[in-house]
């Protein structure tokens, strides 16, 4: 399943380091780190839902 393109401008605005220049830098460690914080729950929704079809169809295939 594909992140939705408001979890990945959440996820980079939450990346964003500031530097003690003033800067504000996004590293690609922090920018995966924060964006793998909306995959994980993502993916959890996708098994689940496919474990629940695939109970749907042996209870189906038992009727």
């Amino acid at each position: 399943m594909l992140p939705q393109h408001s979890d990945i401008e959440i996820a980079w605005y939450a990346s964003i380091q500031q530097e003690p220049n003033g800067w504000k830098t996004v590293t690609t460690q922090f920018y995966i780190q924060e964006f793998s914080e909306y995959i994980a729950p993502l993916q959890d929704a996708v098994d689940l839902e496919i474990a629940t079809e695939e109970e749907r169809s042996v209870a189906g295939g038992m009727e």
